[in-house]
């Protein structure tokens, strides 16, 4: 398996994510454990991949300094608030009468948990036979008040998107209700969007591009170009949110990258085995013959992603509010022990190997992967997976996963 070691001193400025940074790459003798540091920043990295390393290297002081983790119970108090605000914007037989739309796929989520708070009747929350599930088509809200309801809008792209296709439904009025946003996006879509009555959230979410910019015209020069790179058409407000996680996963953190000049994948906090969004990912970058593993095996001792470890995949790139990563089997894993700033890079076979670790498959699973992928032998794939599991979890990078699935029964 390819496997390399260390990447030492991996720096940046907090929150723009964009600032040059030193990066270099250490390779243990056999690719089997980390050495130390790299004086001469080492010879495995290309221009792109140090100004990869650079920018994820700002990114993570942002997202160390100011990341907003909900847990469960949080989430359910913010859905309860929301509820709570719904009520002050809407007279009881507006909500009685509304039809809620839930924007995918967080939207359902907090949707499911507004339902209870607020008592809504199943024929206010089913998109009904024949009719688009949650996309803006259903008919049944033609001429009536529509509520949109999302886990968080950061720039409003999402938000943007599913206004349009209510307008073209035909709605006649409508409300846009999150568990959280910036005050500022929640004005602009009220002035821009006449048909938005309300714009509620259940907190807010502060901009912090003013105390990373304190002169006001570098400030706007940050946000004109971030529009440009995102692609500033739809989305109604650039700013520097906190970062946020929610149980079901985080929102899309996307750096740039001046050498490629593109927009590419950035950390991700949550370890895989927490995050249905993160298992959705990486399985999309699985070759198509491994993309349903099993859980795991008679002999398959099971693994998960390790707290405190993000991981990036290398090649992402972004396309509006979606950053995905590179489909191909042998894409570079990026691992970084936040508490330390060590960064580890996984390629072909251990990368593979990875993903079906980290996700909570067992080393049976993994292994079988790379057979399907690479024809190794069952025993030698057996062997090498165990191998790097061992590895990684001597790196602090893996830990054991539960001995066994959910109950049944």
């Amino acid at each position: 398996m390819s496997r390399r070691g260390a990447v030492a001193g991996v720096t940046g400025t907090a929150a723009v994510a964009e600032t040059a940074g030193a990066a270099g790459v250490a390779t243990p003798p056999g690719g089997a454990r980390r050495s130390g540091p790299s004086a001469g920043g080492g010879p495995s990295l290309g221009a792109a991949e140090r100004s990869r390393l650079a920018a994820l290297g700002a990114l993570l002081d942002r997202l160390s300094a100011c990341r907003l983790e909900l847990d469960w119970p949080a989430v359910d108090r913010a859905a309860e608030e929301l509820a709570r605000r719904l009520r002050q914007a809407l007279t009881p037989a507006d909500l009685e009468a509304a039809r809620f739309l839930a924007v995918p796929r967080g939207g359902h989520l907090v949707l499911g948990l507004l339902a209870y708070h607020l008592g809504l009747g199943r024929e206010q929350t089913e998109a009904g036979e024949g009719r688009g599930e949650g996309d803006g088509s259903r008919e049944s809200s033609r001429g009536g008040l529509c509520v949109l309801v999302d886990d968080c809008a950061l720039t409003g792209l999402r938000l943007g998107q599913a206004v349009a296709r209510q307008r073209r439904a035909g709605a006649g009025r409508l409300v846009v209700a999150h568990l959280c946003s910036s005050p500022q996006l929640r004005r602009r879509v009220l002035a821009r969007e006449p048909a938005v009555e309300a714009c509620v959230a259940a907190f807010d979410l502060d901009d912090q591009a003013a105390a990373v910019f304190p002169d006001r015209r570098r400030r706007e020069a940050w946000r004109h170009r971030w529009a440009w790179r995102l692609g500033g058409e739809g989305r109604y407000w650039i700013g520097l949110a906190p970062p946020l996680a929610f149980p079901w996963g985080e929102p899309d953190h996307p750096v740039w990258n001046p050498v490629t000049r593109r927009l590419e994948a950035g950390w991700r906090f949550l370890p895989p085995h927490r995050s249905p969004k993160a298992r959705s990912l990486l399985r999309a970058s699985l070759p198509a013959a491994c993309r349903e593993l099993p859980a795991g095996g008679p002999r398959g001792r099971r693994w998960q992603g390790r707290e405190g470890v993000v991981w990036s995949l290398s090649g992402g790139t972004a396309s509006g509010d979606t950053v995905s990563g590179n489909t191909v089997s042998g894409s570079t894993v990026w691992l970084c022990r936040a508490g330390d700033r060590r960064v580890f890079s996984l390629d072909g076979s251990a990368a593979l190997a990875w993903k079906a670790l980290a996700c909570g498959h067992g080393e049976d699973a993994a292994a079988a992967a790379l057979e399907a992928v690479y024809g190794v032998e069952a025993g030698a794939a057996r062997r090498d997976v165990a191998a790097l599991a061992a590895d990684l979890a001597a790196q602090e990078l893996l830990q054991p996963g539960p001995r066994e699935g959910p109950r049944r029964g």
